[in-house]
């Protein structure tokens, strides 16, 4: 089911999709060099590293970390896990195919034309909502008048 989301500024209502109609399944992300498995519908990740697999060596007992928490783990000190996060070419979704570069969650739903909500959470599930994107366009910068 579709999140409805209030146009304030446009005066309409738009009708968005959710964050688990654009991510249907499962797939793989990066963040600095690690790896692991993106649960849409949980909206957690499963680290597939060296220090987590010596850890529990069993892919399906390994704890499942937020977004932000994995961005930590990773050793990100960008704290902004919608550009850290790196969708894995080839690995279930179809817009991002095998042989294409990686590309960030943020770059992905911008091409959407949608970003990540301002008041968002990844923490709890269900909070994690998107909005469109709408870009000011750039004012020319005018010199300084004496």
């Amino acid at each position: 089911m579709s999140a409805l989301m209030l146009g304030w500024k446009l005066g309409r209502i738009h009708v968005l999709p959710t964050f688990q109609e654009l991510f249907p399944t499962k797939f793989m992300v990066t963040c600095k060099d690690r790896t692991a498995e993106l649960d849409p519908e949980t909206q957690r990740v499963v680290c597939c590293c060296a220090e987590c697999e010596e850890k529990q060596p069993d892919f399906a007992q390994r704890v499942p970390m937020t977004f932000s928490a994995w961005e930590k783990h990773c050793g990100s000190k960008n704290k902004k896990w919608h550009t850290s996060l790196q969708i894995v070419p080839g690995s279930g979704l179809e817009a991002v195919p095998t042989g294409a570069r990686p590309v960030s969650i943020c770059a992905w739903l911008a091409r959407k034309k949608l970003k990540v909500g301002a008041w968002a959470s990844a923490i709890t599930v269900g909070k994690l909502y998107l909005e469109p994107l709408e870009k000011t366009p750039k004012t020319p910068k005018t010199p300084k008048q004496e």
